[in-house]
């Protein structure tokens, strides 16, 4: 069973704020590019929080956990992705995600096209 209350069991593996690049013409902009994060634990808690957010926001990102290789042999179904959530804005939500295979896994992360700007949290349980 896992102790989710006790901070000790939790090691922060990224923290990083992602801006939208600036275009050419305002207001439009390029949206945030995904990104991956490599992690090895088997349950993890992601934030996501923009402060500039409209009060109906209410996601953060998609995060998909994805396997680097796959049974496929076309070169473009690469990795395997095992499961995909939407991350909540403004709050940690807990994710269980290694009851398919044993980790490492890829967390990659989708920023919807309407935020300029996310900082975004990774804590991986250790306990």
């Amino acid at each position: 069973m896992l102790n989710l209350t006790d901070n000790s069991n939790w090691e922060l593996i990224f923290n990083e704020q992602k801006l939208a690049p600036s275009a050419e013409f305002y207001p439009y902009y390029e949206p945030i590019q995904d990104f991956e994060v490599f992690c090895d634990a088997g349950a993890i808690a992601v934030g996501g929080y923009n402060s500039n957010a409209y009060y109906n926001w209410s996601l953060a990102c998609w995060l998909n956990v994805t396997l680097p290789n796959s049974p496929s042999s076309s070169a473009n179904l690469q990795d395997l992705q095992l499961s995909r959530y939407g991350v909540p804005l403004n709050r940690l939500a807990v994710y269980e995600i290694n009851n398919l295979t044993p980790p490492p896994y890829t967390l990659l992360f989708q920023v919807p096209k309407w935020h300029r700007e996310l900082y975004l949290e990774v804590w991986a349980y250790t306990g």
